[in-house]
């Protein structure tokens, strides 16, 4: 199945505040479809979101129908499977419109942790993360 990986990641100290997000976009046999990353001045939690949906985007746009999702964030993880509820009104929006974005696809959501996601996301960025 094809693969979606989304992560939010913080800023480097000498860059202006805010957070980094992206996604990676696999096929099945794991070669690089598509990635992104982007500036975001919101909050981490948002950025994650963001990220997810610029990647829901992208797959529609190559005609993927089957994706497994990976996200960085058990948040959203936990938000999208309707086991916790959104906690600020921007979250809820963005929930809707991820999980509208979801109904798309035969999906599956994935929890991983925190570090794998964001170090997948970095590596096929290219982006260094300082600890």
């Amino acid at each position: 199945r094809p693969l979606l990986s989304y992560a939010a990641l913080e800023r480097t100290v000498d860059e202006a505040g805010g957070v980094q997000l992206g996604y990676v976009l696999r096929d099945a046999g794991g070669v690089l479809v598509d990635r992104k990353v982007v500036g975001y001045g919101g909050a981490e939690e948002d950025a994650n979101y963001v990220a997810l949906i610029y990647g829901l985007l992208k797959a529609l746009e190559k005609g993927v129908e089957d994706v497994v999702v990976r996200g960085s964030s058990v948040e959203v993880t936990m938000q999208l499977s309707g086991r916790w509820k959104p906690r600020r009104r921007a979250q809820s929006v963005l929930n809707s419109t991820a999980t509208e974005l979801m109904s798309y696809f035969t999906s599956r959501l994935e929890t991983s942790l925190e570090n794998e996601a964001r170090d997948l996301v970095a590596e096929s960025l290219g982006i260094v993360q300082t600890t």
